[in-house]
Parts: structure tokens; C-alpha cells; sequence
């Protein structure tokens, strides 16, 4: 079908087979982004969950990177 097919009909089957790779592609790289982010965070809420002070969160998770971390500093300032 694709062999017989006209060539506007091939370019045209190209382009949203090369579309559709990219698409996944990307759905693919942010799935695992968003998951990654989530086990970060998860982790960083049990540090947070288990300290008694501001100040105790930020000592502990010092090492950490992200939002939790930029939260504790944010609180620990004001």
C-alpha cells in the first residue's frame, strides 16, 4: 500500500511517522523526569516529617537538592 501510494501520500506517512517517534519520545523523557522528581521529594518529606525544627530539616538535608530543600531554607530565613 505504502509502495503504491502517490509521493505527497509518502511524505505525508514520513512526517507523522517521525512525529509520532518524537512524541513518545518525549512523553517517555518526562514520565521519568516526573518520577524521578517524585521519589526526590517523597524522600525529602519523610526527612522534613521526621525533624522537630526548621533548623534540624535544614542541617539534615543538606545534601539535598530541590524544592523542599529551597522550602526549608525559605522558612529557615523568616
Amino acid at each position: 500500500m505504502f509502495m503504491n501510494a502517490d509521493e505527497v501520500v509518502k511524505a505525508v506517512a514520513i512526517g507523522l511517522v517521525f512525529a509520532s517517534v518524537v512524541t513518545w519520545t518525549v512523553w517517555f523523557a518526562k514520565t521519568a523526569e516526573i518520577l524521578l522528581a517524585k521519589r526526590r521529594v517523597q524522600k525529602a518529606l519523610n526527612v522534613v516529617a521526621s525533624v522537630r525544627s526548621i533548623s534540624e530539616g535544614i542541617e539534615r538535608s543538606a545534601d539535598a537538592e530541590g524544592e523542599v530543600r529551597k522550602l526549608l531554607d525559605a522558612a529557615g530565613t523568616s
